[in-house]
């Protein structure tokens, strides 16, 4: 699937991942190699700082569940202090279980008595969340709570937008048209009918899950996905039949642009294997069923739809379904200033092409697309790291970053936690 984003381009991706939650003792049995996680921090970080505990100086608020762990939100205030000496300077972000905890410092003006910020994070894993404030006359005071989430870190940014919506207008950028194209129909007529009408797609969305739920035996809610996989299996075979006619009918409808096409879809997404969008050959979504008894929160899926809609309409996002050569001749070259971001199928030269549908996006496509490049003044683009990309950098002025993130999509679980490098670039 060729994505191409520009001007000021916000990545969005429909929440197709599903999560069955952990039970309490599955929780617990890491709780030993957490602590010993923070111990090693701690002393890395802090060194031989006394962090004392932040009651009555520093409030931290974080959801107990992130629904969308590429998308955390998280907040934290301090009480109002009379002695100077005692306001805060900086404030420390550290998640425990990410790639990189150390997360960020905010700094203030030494003469401000109370603080209050909130801001959005990535979770890579079950974590405690911490922050440590930083007094004028040097004292440390943390404030610390777990949260369960995982993948937020390999994934693009979804959940409630409404705060960068609020503060989008304060960006000192003039941003006068948004386009989005990616040559999967299904994708972008979702996004379209979010955009006009959310509520209608929601309405639909949610009689299907609601008729799904009732095939889940009630026993099953209570078993691990991974330790009884077997047992789950026997347990939802109507599940997964469900899904099945579920998707010979999104086949059947896809093509159509249609309002039930859409809510299929959704469905689909939630609970196919991995998240994963994949056709066959003649162009039919084959993605087989997760084997996952997990339910969405429906309430927080038609707030999620509600913010994806006024978003597409407040920024005045357009839509285009199309290949990107086509898209790139025919729209971007009639408009100035563009700022191009490009996030094509990542190139795999080890193990083959991954083919997603039958439009199949291989090494010829990504030589014609490096050339492409060449024709902006402001592109961004990322792929997995290949000598390829970096001489390419070298040779046409681009900067790079070579960055690593975890196979977490992979459907094998020994390969997950391998380390994958990528690299993301740009020219401006």
């Amino acid at each position: 699937m060729q994505k191409i984003f520009l001007n000021i381009v916000l990545f969005f991706f429909l929440s197709i991942t599903s999560a069955l939650e952990a039970e309490q003792a599955y929780c617990a049995k890491y709780e030993e190699c957490r602590e010993a996680r923070w111990t090693d921090l701690k002393k890395t970080l802090f060194e031989d700082i006394d962090l004392k505990s932040g009651e009555g100086i520093i409030e931290l608020t974080t959801p107990e569940r992130a629904p969308d762990a590429a998308f955390v939100p998280i907040s934290f205030k301090t009480h109002k202090l009379k002695n100077q000496d005692d306001f805060i300077t900086k404030v420390h972000l550290v998640i425990d279980m990410n790639p990189s905890p150390y997360s960020g410092t905010f700094k203030f003006a030494t003469n401000i008595d109370q603080i209050e910020l909130a801001t959005r994070i990535r979770l890579d894993a079950y974590s405690k969340v911490r922050v440590i404030a930083e007094t004028k006359k040097g004292d440390y005071f943390m404030a610390a709570n777990f949260v369960r989430g995982s993948g937020g870190c390999a994934a693009p940014p979804l959940g409630d937008l409404d705060n960068m919506i609020a503060t989008a207008g304060k960006m000192k950028i003039k941003v006068k048209k948004i386009y989005l194209n990616d040559i999967n129909n299904t994708i972008i007529t979702t996004y379209k009918l979010i955009k006009e009408d959310y509520k209608s797609v929601y309405k639909r969305y949610e009689e299907i899950e609601i008729e799904y739920n009732k095939t889940i035996p009630e026993v099953a809610f209570k078993l691990h996905k991974t330790k009884d996989k077997q047992e789950l299996k026997e347990l939802l075979q109507e599940s997964r039949d469900y899904y099945n006619n579920i998707k010979s009918q999104f086949n059947k409808e896809k093509d159509k642009n249609s309002l039930e096409s859409t809510a299929l879809f959704l469905f689909l997404a939630q609970h196919c294997f991995n998240g994963v969008y994949r056709e066959n050959g003649k162009g039919e979504f084959n993605t087989p069923y997760n084997w996952e008894c997990g339910v969405p929160n429906l309430k927080n899926k038609l707030e999620l739809l509600k913010s994806y809609s006024r978003i597409f309409n407040e920024m005045h996002i357009e839509f285009f379904n199309t290949d990107c050569f086509s898209f790139m001749e025919e729209v971007l070259e009639k408009e100035d200033k563009i700022l191009l971001y490009c996030d094509p199928p990542y190139l795999n030269l080890e193990i083959g092409e991954n083919k997603y549908n039958k439009e199949h996006f291989g090494k010829h496509q990504q030589l014609e697309l490096l050339n492409y490049y060449k024709r902006f003044n402001n592109v961004v683009f990322s792929n997995h790291f290949y000598e390829l990309f970096e001489n390419f950098c070298n040779e046409n002025n681009f900067k790079y970053k070579k960055c690593y993130r975890k196979n977490i999509m992979s459907s094998k679980n020994e390969t997950r936690s391998e380390k994958i490098s990528e690299i993301l670039a740009y020219k401006c």
